[in-house]
């Protein structure tokens, strides 16, 4: 619009706080397990222990995301297209299969009794059909868009 535009410097302190979804600090450091509806907020958690602490899943999920490009082309279609692009989108899934083959390796109790249900369902509402949770939200509000409600 019209107006000054701020200069360069004045951006600065807003750009440093701009980090990665995931950072290694001595940890991992994972920044977006928030950001679903609390129906969706397991997933990521039984998804990242699955993948995580059993040594089988950790090596082919490792073998997966080892496929992926990691190239500034990669990144762009990763933000623009999430899992619309079927790479992601497949990439995604083969994730999703190897934590639900995991979650018989875990002691009784360790997830919650019906993980397997959730991450399928998640899978098949969400990365196997090219979408993600805020595409709900969208929809919502395309349809009606004086519902501004905070997550369903």
């Amino acid at each position: 619009g019209a107006g000054a535009r701020p200069h360069a410097d004045a951006l600065d302190p807003h750009l440093r706080t701009l980090l990665p979804p995931v950072r290694p600090r001595k940890h991992l450091e994972v920044r977006y397990l928030d950001a679903l509806p609390e129906r969706w907020m397991p997933v990521p958690v039984i998804l990242l222990a699955a993948l995580l602490y059993d040594g089988a899943a950790r090596s082919a999920a490792l073998d997966v995301v080892g496929r992926q490009p990691l190239d500034q082309p990669a990144w762009r279609i990763a933000c623009e297209q999430g899992v619309g692009d079927l790479r992601l989108q497949e990439a995604a899934a083969a994730l999703f299969d190897i934590a639900l083959d995991a979650l018989p390796r875990f002691p009784d109790g360790y997830f919650p009794q019906n993980a397997d249900a959730l991450l399928t369902e998640f899978l098949e509402r969400f990365p196997a059909s090219g979408r993600c949770p805020a595409d709900d939200q969208l929809e919502r509000y395309r349809s009606d868009p004086e519902d501004l409600a905070t997550w369903r």
